[in-house]
């Protein structure tokens, strides 16, 4: 197997990678509601919609944004997942090797579920089972190898993880 995709595919990955993750029951529900029973409500799939959209005039309910964290001012309590390209190391003008990141990043208040459970450590949980070693459109496999979820302070409001999978073609 190799590591490399075509460049040609580099524009419609986040967007691809976004929606295998949203369709992540426990992601969906964490990423929507607010509150320790997240994980009991219930989530429409107009909802799960809502939270990948990436209609620039229309992003006040999106919760998965295809940019990494950089001190932008959240305002309100919420958890969002970032994704974006880590890394690029182009063979040729055809291949590149790609490392996509994401960050998980929740208001430090909602950090707690029922059940006992984490809000970040069930939104890792949920990637790691939508997309290691699952196939992706324009990627094939993405795999969390050689890499660690890093706990980081985003600001004095926001605390998560960062860990980037890399691409693996098929």
């Amino acid at each position: 197997m190799s590591e490399y995709i075509e460049f040609s595919n580099i524009d419609n990955i986040l967007r691809n990678i976004s929606q295998k993750i949203i369709q992540n029951e426990d992601i969906a529900k964490c990423l929507k509601f607010n509150t320790p029973d997240a994980l009991s409500q219930t989530i429409t799939d107009d909802e799960r919609y809502e939270l990948y959209n990436q209609d620039i005039n229309n992003l006040e309910n999106t919760r998965v944004i295809f940019r990494p964290f950089n001190n932008d001012v959240i305002e309100d309590q919420r958890s969002e997942i970032r994704i974006y390209y880590a890394s690029f190391a182009p063979d040729n003008p055809y291949l590149v090797k790609a490392r996509v990141g994401f960050d998980i990043i929740v208001c430090n208040e909602l950090w707690r579920l029922d059940g006992g459970k984490q809000r970040p450590t069930t939104l890792f949980k949920g990637i790691l089972q939508s997309l290691n070693g699952q196939l992706v459109d324009g990627v094939g496999e993405l795999v969390f190898s050689d890499s660690t979820a890093v706990l980081r302070y985003f600001n004095s409001k926001f605390t998560g993880y960062s860990f980037t999978m890399k691409t693996r073609s098929v």
